[in-house]
């Protein structure tokens, strides 16, 4: 099942109730994907694939980052070897390509989250 913006809020709201503040985010769900040839990939499969390892990332951090604005919180997004330049994995396309997302949306999100220099 994808994430959906309401699931992730109400994750989010509930964690809040339950412990009044949020002081991490590990961001480590995902999923493997189909495995073949990219022309021979199912398309929903393709992007289910993408929806839950990049997009669940996007959510869940969207979520979280006004309530680490208030307070000193730490956020983690494990990728993959599948990822890296150097370690191509032409059977799980989909896979790789959405853990190289999350790789460059956590650099993007580090630059504009960063804390102003004095």
């Amino acid at each position: 099942m994808s994430p959906s913006p309401p699931d992730v809020a109400a994750l989010v709201d509930g964690a809040l109730r339950e412990f009044g503040r949020l002081d991490i985010l590990v961001n480590n769900a995902g999923v493997a994907g189909p495995s073949g040839a990219v022309e021979n990939i199912d398309w929903k499969e393709w992007m289910r694939t993408i929806e839950i390892n990049l997009m669940g990332s996007v959510l869940l951090s969207r979520s979280v980052l006004p309530h680490f604005k208030q307070a000193e919180a730490w956020k983690n997004h494990p990728s993959s070897r599948a990822a890296a330049p150097q370690n191509p994995q032409p059977m799980l396309s989909a896979y790789a390509a959405s853990k190289a997302a999350v790789i460059r949306f956590v650099e993007t999100l580090a630059r504009g989250n960063a804390p102003a220099s004095h």
